[in-house]
């Protein structure tokens, strides 16, 4: 199967890619950092959620609690939170 399109030539034709990920702040230094140099760089928007704000990587806190049980809480203040005028 072969695609016409690539995802460069989505962005050329004014495509955006916005990309939320969830995280914990113990991954920030070994896990977010490789996403940020990989992913970050074919998207338009890249923000990192996580139950504890962090201005110096960045990271938007969200007022939730760590663990996978808890992924639904972080997935709707995620989306509260784009939902919010700039």
């Amino acid at each position: 199967m072969e695609y016409k399109n690539s995802f460069h030539d989505d962005k050329k034709m004014g495509l955006e890619y916005w990309y939320g990920i969830l995280t914990g702040p113990q991954y920030l230094d070994s896990r977010t950092v490789h996403v940020k140099q990989t992913l970050g760089r074919l998207c338009n928007v890249l923000l990192f959620f996580s139950p504890v704000e962090n201005k110096t990587f960045p990271t938007i806190g969200v007022n939730t609690t760590e663990g996978r049980q808890h992924l639904t809480d972080k997935s709707v203040a995620w989306n509260i939170y784009l939902q919010k005028p700039l």
